[in-house]
């Protein structure tokens, strides 16, 4: 599988507005991505599921968010160690200038992934628009849509002001990322003038019951510490 993703990753163009960030639909091999759902559908208690949506917190990240770290189920095992791969972090990293400027001279480097989410949200959770923190060197989020799913809860995206909080929810976003099953979606925290990666993430739709993500990252590991 991972020859298959590092082609689907070389062959992708960076796209530049509002920032740079990549995009990949049918990401995942089908038979692949299905097993994957099945599995995740294990890792959620819905009695637990339903005494979160019932108390209508929606104050973080998501309704729920559930580490995978730990989980050997196969195919969320497998994913996790092709996505931790020294192949896979390279090609990633290296479509990014800022990237290959922060670890040129190995004051940094990338180190392994440390975490490995499933978030599922429920309609009415907003997250507010805000910059990763910079030891992300790069953010990772999968889809998880079901066939049908409203389209337009993807990532949003806003434009690179340097005051985030200055931007508004719902009027200031400019772009937002397909919410297809299987879509990946990669970007570089960043706080570099015009690449500001300012984002944010909700469930307005009652066309959807759950919005549901993988979210991982490469770490930026100071070799000096």
């Amino acid at each position: 599988m991972k020859d298959i993703l590092l082609k689907k990753i070389l062959y992708t163009k960076i796209e530049s507005y509002p920032w740079e960030h990549f995009i990949i639909k049918n990401f995942l091999p089908d038979n692949f991505y299905q097993n994957l759902i099945e599995e995740l559908l294990n890792t959620i208690d819905p009695v637990f599921l339903q005494q979160k949506i019932n108390s209508n917190n929606h104050r973080g990240p998501a309704t729920t968010r559930t580490s995978l770290i730990n989980n050997k189920q196969v195919h969320i095992y497998n994913l996790f160690k092709t996505m931790n791969s020294t192949d896979i972090k390279n090609s990633i990293i290296n479509k990014f200038d800022i990237c290959i400027h922060k670890l040129k001279d190995n004051k940094y480097c990338v180190g392994d992934i440390n975490e490995y989410y499933y978030d599922i949200s429920t309609f009415g959770h907003k997250y507010k628009v805000h910059r990763d923190s910079q030891r992300k060197l790069v953010t990772i989020v999968l889809h998880l849509a079901t066939k049908g799913d409203d389209i337009t809860l993807g990532t949003r995206m806003y434009p690179p002001v340097k005051h985030v909080k200055s931007l508004d929810w719902e009027t200031d976003c400019v772009k937002i990322t397909p919410y297809e099953p299987n879509t990946l979606v990669v970007f570089p925290p960043d706080k570099s003038k015009n690449k500001r990666s300012n984002h944010a993430m909700g469930h307005t739709s009652q066309k959807t019951k759950y919005r549901k993500n993988i979210l991982t990252f490469f770490p930026l590991i100071n070799n000096s510490i």
